[in-house]
């Protein structure tokens, strides 16, 4: 969001065809945490705001607040007119009369919405956890842990031959790797994904 859409001061701020106000108003709907994913299914995928406090009236008076407390870039809690929510999903109809969502803010990942499982249009989509997220990363250094902190602004050198071993918390099948290099370069990475006590397949 902060990198796409910057540039407002200059007359900029798109990275696209703004496309007759949808553009422009799916930027509303995720700055205020409520992310689109499917827009057939019904519901949005909360995520944190980017915005500390957001306010819709409608003509038949009725309100949507969306606002934060604490500081950080991840969601800590959330509740929904005063409820607990463990769902990282919240469906459309519960926006469409009074509703106030209030995310308390968190500077490091706190676990919120882990686990929870999502409707079964999300699960037939191929829907994917990241199974670095329950999980321990272990190598040579403490270091390593900021690897899947999903931040890019967290590089770790790794020497030549660094060996990294991620200890998952089930066993789950691994499907996609995905790795991102700080810098442009040639990369040789050989992944060896085994079960606790046996044998290894390397790929």
């Amino acid at each position: 969001m902060k990198s796409l859409f910057d540039g407002a001061a200059i007359g900029q701020g798109w990275p696209g065809d703004e496309d007759n106000g949808e553009f422009s108003a799916w930027w509303l709907l995720v700055s205020m945490g409520l992310y689109p994913l499917d827009v057939a299914s019904g519901f949005f995928v909360l995520t944190t705001p980017q915005l500390p406090a957001v306010t819709w009236t409608r003509p038949d008076g009725t309100r949507l607040s969306v606002r934060t407390q604490g500081e950080g870039i991840y969601s800590a809690a959330v509740s929904v007119n005063g409820q607990v929510w463990t769902s990282p999903l919240i469906a459309a109809s519960l926006l469409h009369g009074d509703c106030e969502i209030v995310v308390t803010l968190s500077p490091e990942p706190t676990g919120w919405g882990r686990g929870q499982a999502g409707p079964g249009w999300l699960e037939g989509q191929g829907y994917r956890h990241d199974l670095t997220s329950r999980g321990r990363l272990l190598g040579e250094n403490d270091d390593v842990a900021r690897l899947t902190d999903d931040e890019g602004v967290t590089p770790v050198d790794l020497a030549v031959g660094a060996r990294l071993e991620l200890v998952a918390e089930k066993d789950e099948p691994a499907r996609v790797w995905t790795l991102t290099a700080a810098e442009p370069g040639e990369v040789e990475v050989s992944v060896s994904v085994r079960r606790q006590g046996g044998a290894g397949v390397r790929r």
